[in-house]
Protein backbone atom coordinates (compact mmCIF):
# COMPACT_ATOMS: atom_id res chain seq x y z
CA UNK A 1 0.00 0.00 0.00
CA UNK A 2 2.52 2.46 0.85
CA UNK A 3 4.65 1.81 -2.33
CA UNK A 4 1.66 2.45 -4.18
CA UNK A 5 0.47 5.46 -2.79
CA UNK A 6 3.54 6.82 -2.79
CA UNK A 7 3.47 6.99 -6.83
CA UNK A 8 -0.34 8.09 -6.61
CA UNK A 9 -2.07 4.52 -7.05
CA UNK A 10 -4.27 2.28 -5.17
CA UNK A 11 -3.61 -1.08 -4.78
CA UNK A 12 -6.89 -3.78 -4.73
CA UNK A 13 -6.63 -7.77 -4.00
CA UNK A 14 -8.53 -9.28 -7.10
CA UNK A 15 -9.29 -13.07 -5.30
CA UNK A 16 -8.68 -15.98 -7.89
CA UNK A 17 -8.65 -19.58 -7.33
CA UNK A 18 -5.79 -21.16 -7.21
CA UNK A 19 -4.38 -18.12 -5.18
CA UNK A 20 -2.83 -17.59 -2.03
CA UNK A 21 -6.52 -15.82 -1.16
CA UNK A 22 -9.41 -17.24 -2.28
CA UNK A 23 -11.74 -18.26 0.08
CA UNK A 24 -14.28 -15.98 2.02
CA UNK A 25 -11.80 -17.10 5.07
CA UNK A 26 -8.65 -16.01 3.09
CA UNK A 27 -10.18 -13.43 2.47
CA UNK A 28 -11.30 -12.18 5.56
CA UNK A 29 -7.65 -12.55 7.06
CA UNK A 30 -6.05 -10.77 4.37
CA UNK A 31 -8.60 -7.16 4.92
CA UNK A 32 -8.51 -7.58 8.31
CA UNK A 33 -4.25 -7.63 8.48
CA UNK A 34 -3.93 -5.04 5.57
CA UNK A 35 -5.34 -1.85 3.96
CA UNK A 36 -5.55 -2.95 0.82
CA UNK A 37 -8.42 -1.95 -1.12
CA UNK A 38 -10.75 -5.04 -2.85
CA UNK A 39 -11.44 -5.68 -6.11
CA UNK A 40 -14.17 -8.60 -6.04
CA UNK A 41 -14.56 -11.00 -8.75
CA UNK A 42 -18.13 -12.53 -8.43
CA UNK A 43 -17.31 -15.84 -10.18
CA UNK A 44 -14.26 -16.74 -8.74
CA UNK A 45 -15.30 -15.62 -4.91
CA UNK A 46 -18.52 -18.09 -5.83
CA UNK A 47 -15.94 -20.79 -6.87
CA UNK A 48 -14.26 -20.27 -4.00
CA UNK A 49 -16.79 -20.64 -1.38
CA UNK A 50 -18.10 -17.36 -0.71
CA UNK A 51 -21.17 -15.68 -1.37
CA UNK A 52 -20.63 -12.76 -3.77
CA UNK A 53 -23.08 -10.33 -2.95
CA UNK A 54 -22.24 -11.01 1.11
CA UNK A 55 -18.82 -9.86 0.76
CA UNK A 56 -19.42 -6.75 -1.59
CA UNK A 57 -21.95 -5.94 1.09
CA UNK A 58 -19.03 -6.82 4.07
CA UNK A 59 -16.19 -4.77 2.51
CA UNK A 60 -18.56 -2.05 0.51
CA UNK A 61 -16.20 0.63 1.92
CA UNK A 62 -12.82 -1.22 0.27
CA UNK A 63 -13.88 -1.67 -2.81
CA UNK A 64 -13.38 1.02 -5.89
CA UNK A 65 -13.47 -1.89 -9.06
CA UNK A 66 -15.78 -5.31 -9.17
CA UNK A 67 -15.75 -7.86 -11.54
CA UNK A 68 -18.70 -9.12 -12.99
CA UNK A 69 -18.16 -12.83 -13.82
CA UNK A 70 -20.41 -15.98 -13.92
CA UNK A 71 -19.32 -19.39 -13.19
CA UNK A 72 -21.11 -23.17 -13.35
CA UNK A 73 -20.28 -24.31 -9.94
CA UNK A 74 -20.03 -27.47 -10.93
CA UNK A 75 -16.77 -27.36 -13.33
CA UNK A 76 -15.99 -23.84 -12.41
CA UNK A 77 -16.09 -22.73 -15.87
CA UNK A 78 -15.98 -19.33 -16.00
CA UNK A 79 -19.28 -17.95 -18.29
CA UNK A 80 -20.94 -14.03 -19.27
CA UNK A 81 -23.21 -13.16 -16.74
CA UNK A 82 -26.44 -14.71 -17.06
CA UNK A 83 -25.01 -18.04 -18.03
CA UNK A 84 -24.27 -19.43 -15.19
CA UNK A 85 -25.26 -20.51 -11.63
CA UNK A 86 -25.00 -16.70 -10.49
Amino acid sequence: MDIAESVGLAATYHPHLSTIVEGPQDIERLLKDTRIGFCPDTAHLAAGGGDPAALIRRYADRISHIHLKDVRLATHQFLPLGDGDL
